[in-house]
């Protein structure tokens, strides 16, 4: 986070189940949710000081859920972390999801960041729980921010729709599982 400059961001698979964990590293304040398996899920905010803005009201939703509220001069945003995982199918977490969404001051933006395990671009979903994802999403006017973004070129110098691959059984296997979305009107 250092090195890469970053005032704030998520970390998904944290993987915290005893509550124990460093809350200041390299000048950055952490939160983290807590998780009941060392094997997958858990979500983390961290940030550091900064004469632009701060970041108040951090609060978990279950164990892949998070939000806080950055503040910058006189204008306010939601912000919320999630990870949903791709072998969830009860629908936990959205439901987390919607009560942090909804419990969330009805006149700020929202900015949501993540590993959702979920294509957005797809017009058919193959899971129940992609499509209430989708849904949510509408619902909310979140709009993806992956395209107001330079995308890495491919070694044929195409732009990739995607922000994983694996080579699997002689093939590459590609997934869009990080998100950034938001309902700012701002163009970006």
């Amino acid at each position: 986070m250092k090195d890469m400059n970053m005032d704030f961001g998520i970390l998904t698979e944290t993987k915290i189940t005893n509550n124990l964990y460093a809350t200041e590293a390299d000048g950055y304040s952490i939160t983290c949710t807590t998780v009941d398996s060392t094997h997958q899920g858990g979500v983390a905010l961290f940030h550091r000081p900064s004469d632009l803005f701060v970041m108040e009201g951090t609060e978990a939703f279950g164990p892949n859920v998070i939000r806080a509220t950055l503040v910058a001069g006189n204008k306010r945003w939601t912000v919320i972390g999630v990870y949903i995982p791709c072998s969830e199918t009860d629908g936990a977490t959205l439901a987390f999801l919607d009560k942090a969404m909804s419990t969330a001051p009805v006149d700020l933006e929202m900015i949501m960041l993540g590993d959702l395990n979920t294509d957005l671009t797809q017009t058919n979903f193959y899971r129940g729980q992609e499509r209430q994802f989708a849904t949510q999403n509408a619902v909310a006017g979140l709009t993806d921010l992956f395209y107001c973004f330079r995308q890495w070129k491919s070694d044929r110098g195409e732009n990739n729709e995607y922000t994983w691959r694996q080579f699997r059984s002689g093939g590459w296997i590609t997934s869009r599982v990080d998100y950034l979305l938001s309902t700012c009107k701002e163009d970006f």
